[in-house]
């Protein structure tokens, strides 16, 4: 419904006639952040096409996720 066999996506004007094309903004202006271990992760996330997306024992040994684990167990041994 959203792509076509190529996992293309299927560009279609929205309600109010605007073509908004898939990639055409940096995500990160987009998320407005400025972590790029974030963003890495998040368009490891939002990859069109299946066999690139992040699979999830990737996504565990992403740095953003290494990162939030290490600060979450420095946080623990501190109380």
């Amino acid at each position: 419904m959203f792509f076509d066999d190529d996992y293309n996506p299927i560009i279609k004007p929205n309600s109010r006639g605007k073509v908004r094309k898939p990639g055409s903004k940096p995500l990160d202006l987009i998320l407005k952040v400025a972590d790029p271990d974030l963003v890495s992760f998040l368009a490891g996330c939002f990859e069109w096409k299946p066999d690139k997306r992040l699979k999830p024992t990737e996504a565990l040994q992403h740095p953003w996720i290494q990162k939030a684990i290490t600060e979450s167990r420095l946080t623990k041994v501190k109380q």
